[in-house]
């Protein structure tokens, strides 16, 4: 399957609430790990419980910024949020489900040579998609040389 691959946390109903809130991600090209997190695991992603490397995570902190969200977009994250987050059965009011705190990251894949892997370490800790879309010849809008592409 060429193209980019989404995988979510969850179950099926989930990630299909979450495509209905996104049309522009293509249902075809969208899977969901379960809620134990066993891809993600596999992949090598973390966690926001402190395991991380806290002055990498220092440093890619220092470079997000907060989206812009007018005052309705906010209320739309917030009421969705509960709908779409992998709640484990029996959680206690007050825990922070696994699923919230957990990393994701970035592949190019050509076959079955990685061309390119980022695991997250904060979230929002993404590489740059065109230099991504450079590095495998599909280049975007100001892509760059896939010679620009540090790993994280």
């Amino acid at each position: 399957m060429a193209g980019p691959l989404f995988v979510s946390v969850g179950t099926p109903e989930k990630l299909a609430k979450f495509l209905d809130l996104n049309p522009s991600v293509d249902r075809a090209s969208a899977f969901v790990d379960g809620e134990d997190m066993a891809g993600y695991d596999a992949a090598g992603f973390g966690s926001m419980d402190g395991s991380q490397d806290s002055q990498a995570a220092k440093e890619a902190a220092g470079s997000l910024r907060a989206p812009t969200l007018g005052a309705g977009q906010w209320w739309k994250y917030l009421t969705n949020t509960m709908a779409l987050t992998s709640i484990p059965e029996g959680m206690k009011f007050g825990d922070i489900p696994p699923a919230v705190i957990r990393l994701g990251g970035t592949f190019a894949v050509d076959g079955d040579r990685v061309l390119f892997a980022h695991a997250d370490r904060i979230p929002g800790d993404h590489p740059d998609l065109d230099t991504v879309l450079g590095l495998v010849g599909a280049a975007g809008p100001g892509a760059a040389s896939a010679s620009n592409l540090s790993s994280k």
